[in-house]
């Protein structure tokens, strides 16, 4: 089973990231939301939580703004 694991950041940050992530291609399936502003991300995390099973943020920024969602998930930050 592979994890899916929804990637939040700006553009460039998110398609590092999911480079980065075709090395785990057995075990993770990265499912990419892009920002243009990191205010978007609470947002992004309340509408899309039911794609993924763990999100992973480009950054301490939109991790903070990720805790101030209703979601229950698993958060983590580069």
């Amino acid at each position: 089973m592979k994890i899916k694991a929804g990637i939040v950041g700006p553009k460039d940050t998110v398609n590092l990231i999911c480079n980065i992530s075709k090395e785990y291609d057995e075990k993770l399936h990265p499912i990419p939301f892009i920002y243009k502003d990191a205010e978007e991300t609470a947002e992004i995390v309340q509408k899309n939580e039911q794609l993924v099973d763990v999100w992973i943020f480009s950054g301490l920024t939109p991790y903070t703004y990720a805790k101030k969602s209703s979601s229950k998930q698993l958060f983590f930050y580069l």
